[in-house]
């Protein structure tokens, strides 16, 4: 019998007007029946939809993945996977499933309607990689359709981002347009024949770049370009009307022309901005280009997506490009990524962008995005040369070196150099009673900047004004100086639509101000026409290069290129899998924005990666998707350099290393890979290890004293060949590779074992680097590398047998709630301390244990709050970590419920880890639930007022629950993750006791 105590809160610690109860339950003989058990079915986290949809899968296989056995309706999913059958989405066994499915769609939605008391209407439907709609819905709504039979699951629509002239001769796809980079037995290829899915923006067959070009084969019944819409979707084929793109928005165009845009000079119209001589062209400009516009103005919305990706598999496309991801990167691809495993498994080569970073990602360590292994994810570095506006001073005399060819950056909001345009003798000009141009100093004349570049020096006040007090006296190009030894970006948000652009050098200022006062402009009477017989002489002149070409050095990481190591439990998942030109493309963009454009991102390096597979793709048109990615990987080029162009790269940062088509068409070995292996691969459930993949990588983060990993080689040559295998590190490891060499006939495979044994009595905590090096003996196919990253595992007392445990809760003979009215919000925290070595621990779920139906409804809402303690005592304060908010109780009731975070939270530690839930205001009490064993003086209670609560501050009046609810409560609130060394952790579980 569940009996109400009832007690007064204390005025010290909870406001007069809050009513607390405490629900106690107690029942020596055993936990009564309405009590969750410890193994309750965990609920998967359906978090709010920024757009009020959502996805909701079907449990019937989808067209690519109907292998048959219902009456009447023969298989639709090809025989062989990619290359002895494609997927037909025309054929009569194709359109009869689809007529099942359509049946099978109008239960579903019928039971959803009955559900909802609503009829409801798809956004989309979905049914070649799998079977779904996007349906409008709450988020309450999406909760409860998620508990029905034949949902598998629900998930919010979300909106994400999409994230060339030197770049493909840089990369070597020139020497396989020659035909100097391919086998004997293959021909010179551009790409002819190849299609390359572009799922972006949208694109316009108007440009140049996508224009038909009979070179190639194209003409108006063959064309270059087929756009299509897919913001509206009828389940296969995308059916908008507008697949150019929206104004302003020319990602899409611009990875498009990347990855196989036409071969232009000059006489283009509209004409591109290149050196003398120079040309412009996609990697694969002869390939055929299909896109999907999924992304306007407003960004991309995932149902879109979806539909973008399932209209690409219909069509059948060869490559696919998605240089669109995540924002800070994370997601669990065999959960959320349906549609890039469908492509793979149709034969579809996939290369997506790591991601980059933004205003609310700063650091791109572990943020990388786009995580299957089924795709190939590029991140971004240099090319050899780069394009830069800049400055030079002209005359009136020889001016010093430093004063040319001065490198000027653009401001955040004002017009691009290339909207600017060239400015062969302008007049630079100061005004030296406000050199500063502030609003606050004297005023610059009416028409004293006409003609002019206007030299304004930074400080006093914001740059948007000095932009618009010079652009009041006539000046259309302004250039901010420096005035101290301190860089600086030039915010010029408010500024008006001209060009503006800083030099951040104290030096390069000082100088170019030096310069100015030496030659100023003449002052003559109104009526002069000459001084003394001669012309005046003029002030000082300068030269804008919108388009400065400038070498660089190659081969060095974009500082916004995000990176790895991927969180647990993907640790052991190499990402980005290769790097390639991503800093500085120019490339085709929308009329919009000057239909030419430098770019930077992840989103250039992407198409590279796209345009070569294409390449490969026509060079060994039977070659698997899994060994084009491997053959690209294991060629690559190997040394670059971190963004500061010292320091080497790692696979961390760029996977294999850079792509390199001088070597990938000639791989003797191929590495391969089946769908069945990757669905047994995933970590929720599945039978094998991520590292046991056969994948052109080798990495093991919890190695230990010895690990070990097979590889299976093909050897793809016309002839027998014989390779030995070498390696370099990793360090504090020594690497064995049984066979050690071995002969392969044409067509034949040879298993690989690769064995790291430490080399010393402890284990290395540090993670460390090498490579597996196959060497073909003739010498005339180059050598392959795989890339080793492997770390020991840390010893910590707290941790037996692969598993660490830290308990703050019984879960034993009786349980305890608390909670209070609609007016008010609570805090329960637990406190657990694990041992220094665990960190940085990586937290992918959260668990607490509710009360009965009469103090928990459905529609209750719940806050996560997690802070790191370095003092044992929250209640004087605590570092916030990472949140959740707004978990939505869509069943009311006694039970266990686990968030799955989407994104992981990790604490960098050491100190105590404080889990904390909190009740929003809203109806009912909403009771957190503890154990009533032994109190172990881990739990607290409080109540609080604002949005977060700040531990330690007088909004938070946190206590031991025996102060703060009069009750000795262990909250049943609990996380689990892993490990620094990969170890599973699991905080307030109900194992077996361990020392704390």
């Amino acid at each position: 019998m569940m009996n109400l105590l009832g007690f007064s809160s204390r005025p010290s610690v909870l406001p007069s007007a809050i009513l607390l109860a405490l629900f106690a339950l107690t029942n020596p003989g055993g936990v009564a029946a309405a009590v969750p058990q410890p193994d309750a079915v965990a609920v998967r986290e359906i978090a709010a939809s920024p757009v009020g949809r959502y996805l909701v899968r079907f449990e019937e296989p989808g067209l690519l993945d109907y292998d048959g056995g219902l009456p009447g309706l023969e298989r639709t999913a090809p025989t062989r996977i990619p290359f002895a059958s494609r997927l037909d989405v025309r054929s009569p066994a194709a359109r009869a499933y689809s007529a099942h499915l359509a049946v099978q769609r109008t239960i579903h939605l019928e039971q959803i309607g009955r559900l909802l008391g609503r009829p409801v209407t798809p956004a989309f439907h979905y049914e070649v990689t799998y079977h779904g709609v996007s349906l409008p819905l709450s988020e309450q709504e999406a909760a409860a359709v998620a508990a029905l039979p034949g949902i598998v699951k629900v998930s919010p629509v979300g909106v994400q981002q999409p994230l060339t002239y030197r770049g493909p001769t840089f990369i070597g796809a020139d020497t396989i347009w020659n035909g100097t980079s391919v086998p004997a037995y293959a021909a010179a290829t551009r790409g002819q024949g190849i299609r390359i899915g572009i799922i972006d923006t949208g694109a316009d067959s108007r440009h140049p770049s996508f224009a038909n070009d009979p070179a190639c084969g194209f003409d108006a019944s063959h064309p270059k370009l087929v756009a299509h819409d897919c913001t509206v979707s009828d389940g296969i084929v995308c059916t908008g009307t507008n697949p150019a793109p929206d104004a302003g928005v020319g990602h899409g165009m611009h990875v498009a022309s990347t990855a196989a845009g036409n071969v232009l000079d000059a006489t283009a119209v509209p004409t591109p901005i290149l050196p003398a001589g120079s040309r412009l062209s996609g990697v694969a400009p002869c390939a055929a280009v299909v896109t999907y516009k999924v992304c306007g103005a407003g960004g991309c919305f995932s149902d879109s997506l979806e539909a973008g990706v399932q209209n690409a598999v219909a069509d059948n496309v060869d490559v696919a490009n998605y240089s669109i991801g995540r924002t800070c990167g994370y997601g669990d691809p065999w959960s959320d990524d349906p549609d890039f495993r469908g492509a793979a498994a149709a034969g579809v080569f996939v290369a997506a962008a790591a991601g980059n970073t933004d205003a609310g990602c700063l650091d791109p360590v572990g943020r990388v995005t786009n995580l299957g292994p089924w795709v190939t994810t590029v991140a971004a570095s240099t090319h050899d040369i780069g394009f830069i506006p800049a400055l030079s001073v002209t005359g009136p005399v020889a001016p010093p070196a430093i004063l040319t060819e001065m490198e000027v950056v653009p401001g955040s909001t004002t017009l691009s150099a290339l909207d600017v345009g060239e400015r062969l003798a302008s007049p630079l000009r100061a005004f030296a009673a406000n050199l500063r141009g502030c609003t606050a100093g004297s005023a610059i004349p009416a028409g004293y900047f006409d003609g002019a570049i206007a030299v304004v020096q930074r400080g006093d006040c914001n740059f948007s004004e000095k932009i618009a007090n010079a652009a009041g006296a006539g000046a259309d190009l302004v250039l901010v100086i420096n005035q101290v030894a301190d860089p600086f970006r030039m915010d010029t948000t408010g500024a008006p639509a001209i060009g503006a652009f800083s030099i951040t050098s104290l030096e390069t200022s000082q100088a170019l101000l030096a310069f100015l006062a030496a030659h100023p402009e003449p002052v003559l009477p109104a009526d002069a026409v000459f001084v003394d017989g001669f012309d005046p002489k003029a002030g000082t002149t300068g030269r804008f290069q919108p388009a400065l070409q400038r070498a660089q050095q190659p081969d060095v990481i974009g500082n916004f290129s995000l990176r790895g190591p991927v969180p647990p439990p993907l640790g052991d998942l190499a990402k980005p899998d290769i790097t390639a030109p991503g800093v500085g493309i120019y490339a085709a963009t929308d009329p919009a924005s000057g239909d030419y454009e430098w770019m930077s991102g992840t989103s250039m390096a992407s198409p590279h990666v796209a345009g070569s597979a294409a390449l490969l793709r026509a060079v060994h048109p039977d070659w698997s998707v899994a060994e084009i990615k491997s053959a690209l990987m294991t060629t690559a080029l190997t040394a670059g350099h971190r963004e500061d162009g010292i320091a080497p790269w790692t696979p961390e940062e760029v996977g294999s290393g850079r792509v390199d088509l001088t070597r990938a068409a000639l791989a003797g070995l191929t590495l391969d890979e089946t769908m069945a292996n990757y669905d047994a691969a995933n970590p929720n459930g599945g039978s094998i290890r991520i590292h046991q993949l056969n994948l052109p990588s080798l990495r093991n983060l919890s190695c230990g004293e010895r690990c070990q990993w097979t590889r299976t080689v093909r050897n793809r040559l016309t002839r027998s060949g014989t390779w030995t295998v070498d390696h370099a590190g990793p360090a504090g490891y020594a690497l064995s590779v049984e066979p050690a060499s071995f002969t392969l006939a044409p067509g034949a495979s040879q298993v690989l074992t690769i064995t790291a044994t430490v080399n010393d009595v402890t284990v290395p905590a540090e993670k460390s680097f090498g490579r597996l090096v196959l060497h073909e003996s003739a010498g005339d196919v180059p050598d392959q590398q795989l890339p080793i990253a492997v770390r020991g595992t840390e010893v910590s007392v707290a941790c037996r047998d692969g598993h660490c445990d830290l308990r703050t809760d019984q879960f034993s003979s009786g349980y305890s709630a608390a909670g209070c009215g609609a007016s008010c919000s609570m805090l329960w925290a637990n406190r657990f301390s694990p041992p220094p070595a665990a960190f940085p621990i990586t937290l992918t779920t959260l668990t607490f244990l509710t009360g009965s139906s009469a103090y928990v409804h459905a529609g209750d809402r719940f806050d996560f709050y997690v802070y790191q303690d370095d003092d044992r005592d929250p209640t004087n304060g605590a570092t916030l970590v990472g949140s959740r908010k707004g978990y939505l109780i869509a069943t009311a009731g006694a039970r266990l419920r686990t968030l799955v975070l989407e994104q992981p939270i990790v604490l960098n530690g050491p100190g105590d880890v404080v889990i904390a839930v909190t009740n929003p205001v809203g109806s009912g009490p909403r009771p957190a639930t503890g154990e009533l064993s032994t109190f172990l003086g881990r739990s607290y209670a409080g109540a609080y007022t604002g949005e977060d609560p700040v531990l330690g501050s007088s909004a938070v009046h946190l206590q031991l629950t025996p102060d703060g609810v009069g009750s000795a409560v262990n909250w049943v609130i609990r996380a689990a993750g892993t490990t620094a060394s990969g170890q599973r952790i699991e905080l307030g579980s109900t194992a077996v006791p361990v020392a704390r």
